[in-house]
């Protein structure tokens, strides 16, 4: 049986069996069997009910299961294990016979043990991990995830590594975009809930963009429903005669205000579907969930809340989304903007007429375990818009001479004669062991950044020094990106690149009196660099007639 089916039959709510109804959003995370999990959420949408049922579920469904649940503070693992876990097994009378027997004396808070042989550790880390030593969990939960000690999670991962099961769940609502709970956001799948627009066939993600001056109805929530919802405490007014009347309008849940940012046309959160921004990830599933989805969030409250809080506090709370100290040069929709319709070519066939003699490439070299490799493939047209053909990610866990013998054979594949590679770091040397491995290779740049531009100089052979001032040329992307000078392939396919370029923002530097632009430890620009090197190559072919003659 599913969680989710399991907890419809058998958790009870206020004295009511708990209900799901205009919730189609908690299906997945509810459902999923991935090995790790993280939610990223703004306030009071149902985090700790989710853990709570996920403990439950957990404890009845595998005997002789051991769960550690963490937070950050001993005051919030107290109120959760009264106040939330221990009222939920006492209030659903099937499960509370299951694991406490008929009896009604509660178990020890911090250390609950069960009939069946399962057990649940509650602890905080606030500081350390400390609290968790000498204890062997097969399930690890945390909750507010942001707020525990940094950089301690494989320290309470270690409590799983004699279990097989080994199932980790993160819970939080995110701070800055630094923070650790929005590094392992951006490691994970991190799907965002899409609407698909009645009016314009788009599909906006529920954010800030979306947030319209009136509100919609979500269709499954009909005022029957809403009423029945234990969530949901109404308003009201008791007449004289002792009669009452609910009052909804304003107060209504399950009222919201999301419109499309492209045709401004009413949204409805309930039709919308779960998309994952790096499908191709390996470290688990995420999920993002805001008030702009939940039924029972009340659009003028909504609207209110963006006019008073402070607005990083807002999109926090309300948004769950992060935010950053200085300001992005391109936003997200600026960069999306610019994907076309084309898939990234496959083979060197799906290279259009007439780009063959000005591919270029651009490498940005990973390296040090954690930074990846990334290979950028394109051309800059006649109308001086650059046209990424592809984007490749190496990851940095390879060996050195097997991203470079994929890189080569990529090179080679689709018959790049011109290349810009980071001339730095790990580019000191894989810039010639890649030579090697191209005899057919015309060119190799090896770029430098610096405060100034200065002209290429051969170096050795086909391998020249070409450093380029870091600012104005990667300020010259953004720019591109704004006059839409710069074409991507189709969104679907190159999503979580683009994350690699809008991430960048920009400080001014008073000792140096010039602009800095930094990215958030947590989120690499390697993407950034390698179309910049691309694009500065471009140019050159472009402007000079650079043609490599007898490419096919």
């Amino acid at each position: 049986m599913h969680k989710l089916e399991f907890c419809q039959n058998f958790i009870f709510l206020k004295k009511k069996p708990i209900s799901f109804a205009g919730r189609p959003y908690l299906l997945a995370p509810y459902n999923s069997q991935a090995r790790r999990l993280v939610i990223r959420a703004s306030r009071q949408v149902e985090k700790s009910t989710f853990l709570v049922n996920t403990i439950v579920y957990t404890a009845v469904q595998r005997p002789e299961t051991r769960i550690l649940f963490v937070c950050p503070r001993q005051e919030q693992a107290r109120v959760f294990a009264r106040s939330r876990l221990l009222n939920t097994i006492m209030e659903s009378p099937i499960i509370r016979r299951h694991l406490l027997g008929k009896g009604r004396q509660k178990p020890q808070v911090t250390h609950l043990r069960f009939l069946n042989g399962s057990e649940v550790y509650i602890r905080a880390a606030y500081h350390s991990g400390d609290a968790v030593r000498g204890i062997d969990a097969d399930m690890l939960l945390i909750d507010e995830f942001q707020d525990v000690a940094d950089g301690d999670l494989p320290v309470l991962e270690e409590t799983l590594s004699h279990s097989a099961y080994r199932r980790v769940i993160l819970t939080g609502t995110p701070k800055s975009i630094d923070n650790h709970l929005e590094g392992v956001f951006s490691k994970s799948t991190a799907c965002e809930w899409r609407v698909p627009c009645p009016n314009c066939a788009q599909e906006p993600v529920l954010d800030d963009r979306c947030l319209g001056p009136t509100g919609v109805m979500h269709s499954d929530c009909t005022e029957e429903a809403i009423l029945d919802d234990p969530y949901f405490e109404p308003t009201g007014v008791t007449f004289p005669d002792g009669t009452q009347e609910v009052i909804l309008n304003d107060r209504f849940p399950g009222q919201t205000g999301a419109t499309c940012p492209n045709c401004q046309a009413s949204l409805n959160p309930q039709a919308g579907h779960w998309v994952a921004r790096h499908p191709g990830a390996v470290w688990g599933e995420g999920y993002w969930i805001n008030h702009l989805m939940v039924p029972w969030v009340n659009h003028s409250e909504l609207l209110e809340h963006q006019q008073t809080y402070d607005p990083a506090l807002f999109k926090n709370e309300c948004l769950g989304m992060p935010t950053v100290l200085g300001d992005h040069l391109v936003t997200r929709a600026e960069v999306e903007a610019c994907c076309g319709s084309n898939a990234m070519i496959q083979q060197i066939g799906q290279i259009p007429p007439g780009a063959h003699n000005c591919l270029v490439a651009g490498i940005d070299w990973g390296g040090g375990g954690v930074s990846r490799t990334v290979l950028v493939l394109g051309y800059m047209r006649d109308d001086d818009c650059f046209v990424v053909l592809r984007l490749e990610r190496f990851p940095a866990r390879e060996e050195p001479n097997q991203v470079l013998a994929a890189v080569a054979q990529r090179c080679r594949q689709f018959g790049v004669r011109a290349l810009a590679a980071d001339g730095g770091g790990n580019g000191s040397v894989y810039n010639s062991l890649l030579l090697d491995q191209l005899p057919q290779l015309a060119i190799l740049f090896a770029m430098l950044y610096s405060a100034a531009d200065h002209p290429p100089q051969v170096y050795r052979g086909r391998l020249s020094n070409w450093t380029i001032a870091r600012t104005p040329s990667l300020g010259a992307v953004f720019s591109r990106v704004k006059k839409h000078k710069i074409e991507f392939p189709r969104l679907q396919e190159c999503g979580s690149f683009l994350d690699e370029i809008y991430c960048e923002t920009a400080e001014y530097d008073d000792h140096n009196r010039s602009i800095k632009y930094l990215h958030p430890e947590t989120q690499p620009d390697d993407t950034l660099h390698a179309v910049n090197y691309a694009a500065v190559l471009g140019r050159r072919v472009l402007d000079r007639s650079f043609r490599f003659q007898g490419n096919q």
